[in-house]
């Protein structure tokens, strides 16, 4: 049975990312983490725990739990179109991603841009140019979208850092810091689609391939020296990538959905 393009597959494929170690959490030696299979999670350890429910807890007596219900800061929506090089951004599931690193203890922020002009809506593109761009903040309410010194638009330096019709479209892309890497050059791991982009900014989807890569900053990235493979499907998939490790089963994890002609 063929599956509709928009039909979520509702597994985990593991991400075959070559060439990462497994060693300790950031910060920590592998010596100092404690890594568990047992399936049941209720192997506590040292690890810290989130009591959403009383399965890890053996008793409780004269305590209640109470739950809140969080609420939007005034300032909503924190990021949104600012700059001239932006068009239409992207904030969904496989086109931005937000994480604290606790070296710096900053939130960090990767988001797309789905490129629209009017040039490319009269000239019928259905695929444009995205590109990625990169923000940060102190408290993740106040953004800055700092200029990165690699993509300059109109003679102005952007916080782009990748897309365009010589490196090819990256519509759909996640990113993890790797847990288990040792070397600080290799400390974010991602991955996206590459795809060629022509003179007209027209983008073909069907014809791209995924890509892992490895950055110190996530920033600047390089690509490994081979695709992934994802089974029989090779180094492609549809365009929804969601990317996580299991620590204490030590793999990487990808969730996503399979193209519409499997």
């Amino acid at each position: 049975m063929k599956l509709e393009r928009r039909s979520f597959i509702k597994s985990a494929a593991l991400l075959a990312a070559c060439g990462v170690p497994e060693v300790g959490l950031i910060g920590e030696s592998a010596a100092d983490t404690e890594y568990s299979d047992d399936s049941t999670l209720l192997t506590v350890g040292l690890k810290k725990q989130l009591f959403l429910d009383d399965i890890l807890i053996e008793s409780v007596q004269d305590i209640a739990r109470e739950f809140h219900a969080p609420k939007k800061v005034p300032q909503n929506p924190l990021i949104k179109k600012d700059k001239p090089w932006e068009h239409v951004l992207l904030v969904r599931t496989a086109s931005y991603r937000v994480l604290h690193h606790p070296k710096d203890n900053r939130f960090k922020a990767w988001y797309s841009d789905e490129g629209w002009t009017q040039q490319l809506v009269e000239s019928n593109v259905t695929w444009p140019l995205y590109r990625d761009h990169y923000a940060y903040s102190e408290d993740g309410i106040h953004w800055i979208k700092p200029k990165l010194g690699i993509y300059v638009e109109n003679g102005e330096d952007t916080n782009i850092f990748r897309g365009d019709q010589k490196t090819g479209s990256a519509e759909v892309f996640d990113l993890i810091i790797d847990p288990f890497e040792s070397d600080e050059s290799k400390r974010y791991k991602g991955i996206h689609l590459w795809a060629a982009v022509d003179q007209r900014g027209q983008g073909n989807y069907e014809a791209g391939h995924f890509v892992i890569s490895y950055s110190a900053d996530g920033i600047h990235w390089t690509p490994y020296d081979r695709l992934p493979t994802f089974g029989k499907l090779g180094s492609h998939l549809d365009d929804v990538v969601v990317l996580n490790c299991d620590v204490d089963k030590r793999t990487y994890l990808l969730n996503t959905r399979n193209p519409i002609d499997l």
